[in-house]
């Protein structure tokens, strides 16, 4: 069996010179492990993806029951499948010298294989209580000393974009995306010993529950839009997970609101344009909310994944960590284009410049031209004056030598 997908390693020349032998040992022992682990389960927040390979989790035997008829032993074939824990050993054996380059979208939002590897593997983190400790409940109330030994781990292991998350924001950044998923982490342990009546009851109410599995939205509409050619909005979004594996809508509201959907989309005229690498695009006018309708909340955007706030300004937005405020390419494109303006008004007052020296030198030389003309006219008038009296003096002359 051969795994699917390799850790794009990147040489950055630290660390110990045997740790790229260490990473791809732990890799092949995953590797053989992986041949021997049964069927997957359901998903989780945690667990690594179906081509990612790890050490299953030892199976327990089963707790014995007091009818002793009732007994079977356990084989094979009854016991419960579990593809165990996830625990990314080939990640966690890095030392320095190779790191991995983690893909994000423009609003700093983990995506493709790498960023759905990157957030399971952070995921860890709170199953490890002296690294990311569950409690007090409150992230903000963990020690910094916990965030920065947190934050050792991951800065040793991957390069995050500088363009997208500039450098000094960036443990705040992952220090914000390991919060939610340690709260995540909470809620199911919750979940699995003491969810109340009420929360079930909560849970029962709720007419639509997406079929995104493990991945999130935004590598959802990555894989959309790449597949696409263009950019995705939230409407389009929405029509992928919430249907079934063979495409059915989860319930007849989910089918209604597809279907109005559908012929929203249909026309261009209030279709939404933007790039791949902004995410998914949405507004506060867009099909997803014509058709679910209700304004959005202050502190979170639907349909769009996590990170997202509708003034962009909010303290738990990840866009606050971005080194730009939408997209980078649409910033560096108008950056470009603020230059070139530059530029332009440099070359105009350049021209305008050598316009006006032209147009001195050629003013000077018609009026140089003028007075040479001038020159010359009076130079013909006096050499036509003096002519006219020497031919009188002549005649004259020649008179009174007659008279004589």
């Amino acid at each position: 069996m051969v795994r699917k997908h390799q850790l794009p390693f990147v040489y950055v020349g630290q660390g110990s010179s045997h740790s790229r032998q260490r990473v791809e040992a732990a890799d092949e022992e995953a590797h053989i492990s992986e041949e021997a682990r049964p069927v997957a389960s359901d998903d989780n927040e945690t667990q690594a993806p179906d081509d990612y390979a790890q050490t299953p989790a030892l199976v327990q035997n089963p707790a014995p029951i007091q009818n002793s008829a009732l007994v079977q032993n356990p084989t094979p074939e009854n016991r419960r499948k579990s593809r165990g824990k996830t625990k990314l050993a080939d990640i966690w054996a890095m030392t320095g010298e190779y790191k991995i380059q983690l893909p994000l979208n423009d609003e700093g939002q983990p995506i493709g294989k790498d960023g759905s590897l990157f957030v399971r593997w952070l995921g860890t983190f709170c199953e490890n209580g002296m690294l990311c400790p569950l409690t007090p409940a409150g992230w903000p109330s963990i020690g910094a000393k916990f965030k920065q030994d947190c934050w050792t781990e991951i800065e040793k292991r991957y390069i995050i974009d500088p363009n997208i998350v500039a450098p000094p924001n960036q443990m705040a950044w992952a220090m914000h995306l390991l919060g939610e998923l340690r709260r995540n982490r909470r809620t199911k342990l919750k979940k699995a010993h003491t969810l109340s009546d009420k929360n079930k009851a909560s849970r029962d109410k709720q007419e639509e529950i997406s079929r995104s599995g493990a991945k999130s939205l935004a590598q959802i509409s990555d894989e959309m839009a790449k597949a696409k050619g263009s950019a995705v909005e939230r409407a389009e979004v929405y029509q992928r997970v919430y249907r079934t594996k063979d495409g059915v809508p989860i319930s007849t509201h989910a089918k209604e609101n597809m279907n109005r959907m559908t012929e929203l989309l249909n026309d261009s005229s209030i279709r939404l344009q933007g790039e791949i690498s902004r995410g998914i695009l949405w507004s506060n006018d867009d099909v997803y909310a014509r058709v679910i309708g209700h304004p959005e909340h202050p502190g979170r955007v639907r349909g769009v994944g996590f990170g997202i706030t509708p003034s962009g300004r909010n303290a738990t937005n990840l866009s606050q960590f971005a080194s730009t405020p939408s997209s980078s390419r649409t910033t560096l494109r108008t950056s470009e284009l603020e230059t070139s303006y530059e530029q332009l008004r440099e070359q105009v007052a350049q021209f305008e410049a050598r316009h006006k020296e032209e147009l001195a030198q050629s003013e000077a030389r018609h009026q140089q031209q003028m007075a040479d003309v001038m020159t010359s006219v009076r130079d013909m008038i006096n050499q036509i004056s003096q002519g006219v009296r020497d031919v009188s003096s002549q005649f004259y002359h020649e008179v009174d030598n007659g008279n004589k």
